[in-house]
C-alpha cells in the first residue's frame, strides 16, 4: 500500500491495526460491554467465556478505534474528506484522476463512497455509476434475495466525510461487535454510495495475500479444540507437536493464510502452549486526509 500511494504521489497516515487476542478484554474492555454477537463464540459452557472469532474483534476494532481517532483530531469540520484504505487492496493505474472524474457525477450531498469493496449489489439500487448503499447487508436467510447473499460488503477503499463517520461511530456504539463489513451496511447512515462493481478503483486482493482474519481465527479455533482436548484437530495440513505431545492440524488454506500474511510465528506459539496475546501490531489501514475537496488533492 505505501508503494502504491507514493507512486500516485498520495500523503498518508499508517494507522497500525489490532490485532485479535484475549488481551483485548482488558485493553478494550469498554468495547466489549455492549456485547459480542453470539456467532464469536465457541459452542461451550458458558464458565469458559472464551471468544473464538479474535480475528473478526481485531478487525472491528482496528477499524472502530480509526474512526474515533478521526472524529477526535477534526471536530465539527463536516467537509473534511478522507480516503480509507485497507492493506490487501490492488489499485488501477490512474485511480486518482478516476476518483476525481466519478465523483463528479454522484450527488454533491455523498457523506461516503465505496471504491472498492467485495459482495453483491441490488440492481435496484443502482442508477448510472453508483449505487445507494442500503440494509440489510446479509447474509440473507429469506426473502426475494435468499439464500446467504451479502451486499456491499468490504472496506478495501472507501472516502468518507467527518460527519458520515460520525454518524457511523454514533450507530456502531448501539450495536453489538460483529463483522464490521455487514455492520457498516447495517447503519444505514445517510446518501452512503458505492461505484459500480465494473467501475470499481482496484480489486480486493483477498484470495492472492490471504485474510488476516481468518488466518487468525483458525488459530484461536486450533487452540480452543486443544484446550477442550479435541484431538488433533482434522484438517489437511500439517502442524507441529504441543508440549503435551499431543498435535495440532491445520487445514492446507489456513497454512497458506497464514504464509501469506506472515502470521507463520503463530502455528509455533500455538503448538507449544503459548498465547498469542503479544502487543505488537500488525498494520491493516491507512487513511489519508483528502481536504474539502479540492482539485489538487
Amino acid at each position: 500500500m505505501e508503494r502504491q500511494l507514493a507512486q500516485g504521489g498520495v500523503r498518508y497516515e499508517r494507522w497500525p491495526a489490532i490485532r485479535g487476542g484475549p488481551q483485548l478484554l482488558k485493553t478494550h474492555a469498554r468495547y466489549f460491554r455492549r456485547g459480542v454477537e453470539k456467532h464469536l463464540y465457541l459452542n461451550r459452557s458458558e464458565a469458559s467465556g472464551v471468544i473464538s472469532g479474535w480475528g473478526t474483534i481485531g478487525t472491528y476494532l482496528s477499524h472502530l478505534t480509526l474512526f474515533e481517532h478521526i472524529v477526535r483530531r477534526w471536530p465539527r469540520r463536516e467537509n473534511a474528506s478522507f480516503l480509507i484504505l485497507q492493506d490487501d487492496t490492488l489499485l488501477k493505474p490512474g485511480w486518482l484522476r478516476q476518483l476525481g472524474s466519478e465523483l463528479s457525477l454522484v450527488s454533491p450531498l455523498w457523506a461516503r463512497v465505496l471504491l472498492v469493496w467485495w459482495g453483491l449489489e441490488r440492481q435496484a439500487d443502482c442508477r448510472g455509476h453508483f449505487c445507494a448503499v442500503r440494509p440489510p447487508a446479509g447474509p440473507t436467510e429469506a426473502g426475494p434475495e435468499c439464500c446467504g447473499k451479502r451486499f456491499y460488503h468490504g472496506l478495501q477503499a472507501w472516502l468518507v466525510r467527518t460527519h458520515s463517520l460520525e454518524c457511523l461511530v454514533r450507530r456502531l456504539r448501539r450495536r453489538r461487535i460483529k463483522n464490521i463489513d455487514a455492520l457498516m451496511v447495517q447503519c444505514d447512515c445517510p446518501r452512503t454510495f458505492a461505484l459500480t462493481k465494473r467501475l470499481m478503483l482496484g480489486e480486493h486482493l483477498d484470495k492472492q495475500l490471504g485474510s488476516e482474519r481468518a488466518a487468525v481465527n483458525s488459530v484461536w479455533r486450533a487452540q480452543l479444540e486443544r484446550a477442550d482436548g479435541g484431538g488433533d484437530g482434522g484438517g489437511d495440513g500439517g502442524g507441529d507437536g504441543g508440549a503435551d505431545g499431543s498435535r495440532l492440524h491445520f487445514t492446507a488454506s489456513t497454512l497458506r493464510n497464514l504464509h501469506k500474511t506472515r502470521l507463520e510465528h503463530l502455528v509455533g506459539e500455538i503448538a507449544s502452549g503459548g498465547h498469542t496475546n503479544r502487543s505488537r501490531e500488525h498494520p491493516r489501514t491507512s487513511s489519508q486526509p483528502l481536504g474539502n475537496a479540492k482539485s489538487d488533492s
